[in-house]
């Protein structure tokens, strides 16, 4: 027999694939083993973020609480722990509706407050930043030199809802003197990359609730 004749009539074996589906070889590679540990690190963090946002007492922590959440939202992570922060949030808003209006925080923090809440649905009044403005009406010139509270006053503008004129007014003001301030913050180059950021594409803020 030809050694074609041979190969074509050469019977095939039908070999029954393994249970273990290759199971054992790949839980032996490195690449596995190590995804698992980031695995592993992944759900230690998420459980200690979620004790992070527990229910706390002082004033303070309620702040940095806020703090945490405008992070996770702004890594992009904030998914996660939806349940948690709804929860908490609702908490401080029930026990603290004046938050922002009845603390002696910087624009940095009553702007990140008001953005916070906003973002997640809930009511709370543009009049927190009327502490920032003079008695005729205009912002106090002191906050101009404040970077990071005119960043976050004009991150926070970005929820404005209609006849609200304090944050119009507030969206005109940040605008006009944020550039100048980018450009003149030399110590501080991360800073200036995120007003040119912000100026160019506001960040994100949907989330939350409607």
């Amino acid at each position: 027999m030809s050694s074609k004749v041979h190969e074509k009539y050469r019977p095939l074996a039908n070999f029954r694939p393994s249970i273990w589906k290759d199971t054992f070889d790949s839980m032996s590679s490195p690449k596995l083993v190590k995804e698992l540990e980031y695995d592993k690190q992944f759900e230690e963090l998420k459980e200690q973020v979620k004790e992070m946002l527990s229910t706390t007492s002082s004033t303070e922590d309620l702040v940095k609480e806020v703090i945490l959440i405008n992070s996770l939202c702004r890594l992009g992570v904030s998914h996660h722990f939806e349940s948690q922060i709804e929860e908490r949030l609702h908490h401080i808003f029930e026990t603290h509706p004046d938050l922002a209006a009845e603390n002696d925080y910087d624009l940095y923090t009553i702007a990140l407050i008001f953005r916070i809440f906003r973002q997640h649905g809930f009511k709370m009044s543009c009049g927190v930043f009327n502490k920032f403005k003079e008695s005729d009406e205009k912002f106090k010139k002191s906050v101009v030199s404040d970077a990071r509270g005119m960043l976050s006053l004009h991150e926070a503008t970005q929820l404005r809802v209609h006849k609200e004129d304090i944050l119009e007014e507030a969206l005109t003001f940040t605008k006009a003197h944020l550039t100048k301030i980018s450009l003149a913050l030399y110590t501080s180059p991360h800073l200036a990359k995120h007003i040119t950021e912000a100026l160019e594409q506001p960040f994100n803020t949907a989330g939350g609730k409607t």
